[in-house]
């Protein structure tokens, strides 16, 4: 199946810009990007705000390969670990969820957000949660690393034309 994106800015910080798609299956994208989807569905949670902490820590450090998980050609957040920090960061809760964002790093000083949601499974393929967004993910992911790899272009025309043009994936 055939797919339509088009990138569009979220945040940018002293060493990080980070970008999401507005992603549709026709010429229309919709109207809310991957990420602002992310965000709307859980964006009062502890989870999310843990996540959106690393993000703006990353924009005063750069957005380094090993703060990331990796999940095949795309990268996820929280890092590996971030359970057991959030559990010392606020002993008062008991329950907190597995949440998954999938990104794409594209180099220190670019990340494009994408969405997830609950991981219930050990493989993300597994997950019926987040087996789509694990997908969406890694075949963004690819499209970029073929055109790059070819010569086709740079990281940094890569983001402007993409921010210029609906891409078909």
């Amino acid at each position: 199946m055939k797919f339509y994106a088009t990138l569009e800015h979220v945040l940018s910080f002293d060493r990080v810009t980070y970008y999401s798609f507005k992603v549709g299956d026709s010429s229309e994208t919709n109207e809310i990007s991957e990420f602002e989807d992310f965000k709307n569905k859980f964006g009062k949670t502890l989870e999310f705000r843990f996540i959106f902490g690393k993000l703006r820590a990353f924009g005063r450090t750069g957005a380094r390969e090993n703060y990331f998980r990796f999940e095949d050609k795309a990268v996820a957040l929280p890092p590996y670990g971030s359970i057991s920090e959030l559990k010392t960061l606020h002993p008062e809760e008991e329950n907190f969820v597995d949440l998954r964002l999938y990104c794409i790093r594209m180099s220190d000083r670019c990340v494009i957000l994408l969405n997830g949601d609950i991981k219930t499974t050990t493989k993300a393929l597994d997950c019926p949660n987040c087996r789509s967004h694990f997908q969406l993910a890694n075949a963004i992911s690819r499209k970029i690393d073929k055109g790059i790899s070819v010569g086709d272009f740079s990281i940094e025309t890569a983001i402007a034309f993409m921010s210029q043009n609906q891409i078909e994936f």
